[in-house]
């Protein structure tokens, strides 16, 4: 599935894949608390999590060789 999104003058298309996961209530609650405080979806507060572990993953490995 791909989107298109529009920046300012900048267009690009971002490509994404539905995943199903589960998650505990608690879970779910702080995430919708902290999508609403930080204005974005809970589906972007997830993606951005993902990164960031994704991230750090890459760099310990990078580190450990």
């Amino acid at each position: 599935m791909s989107f298109v999104a529009f920046i300012g003058i900048y267009t690009y298309i971002v490509y994404m894949e539905i995943k199903n996961f589960y998650l505990t209530t608690p879970q779910i609650a702080a995430l919708e608390k902290l999508a609403k405080e930080k204005d974005l979806s809970v589906s972007e507060l997830i993606r951005r999590a993902i990164d960031e572990y994704l991230d750090k993953q890459k760099q310990r490995k990078k580190k450990n060789e």
